[in-house]
């Protein structure tokens, strides 16, 4: 198993950079499969949590049902994982991305100025 690699996450305060805010994303599942982005969207609307502040994808489910990747700001990833929260018989856990061993990475090469 490999050893994991140290994470630091910068304090000092900077005008010109500035970091977005983080995002949570969990995974949903078995929802009928009739069921649409727009549906989990209007739904989530109405558990408190404001338009603004969701992403919701529609993933391709490997049944006969439908599966969503929803994503929060991470200050409310607490309350989008309540039980009470979802419907009886709606699994819902973190989401796990893929990892691609040969991803292309983007290379910048910085310039002098």
């Amino acid at each position: 198993m490999r050893k994991p690699i140290p994470i630091i996450k910068g304090t000092k305060a900077d005008p010109t950079l500035r970091a977005v805010p983080r995002k949570f994303y969990v995974h949903a599942w078995p929802f009928c499969p009739e069921t649409e982005v727009a549906n989990i969207a209007n739904f989530i609307d109405s558990q408190g949590f404001s338009r603004d502040q969701i992403e919701v994808v529609k993933l391709q489910a490997r049944g006969n049902y439908s599966s969503f990747k929803i994503g929060i700001s991470e200050e409310l990833k607490d309350k989008l994982l309540n039980p009470e929260v979802w419907p009886a018989g709606i699994s819902v856990n973190k989401f796990k991305f893929p990892f691609y061993k040969n991803s292309k990475q983007e290379q910048i090469k910085s310039s002098s100025v």
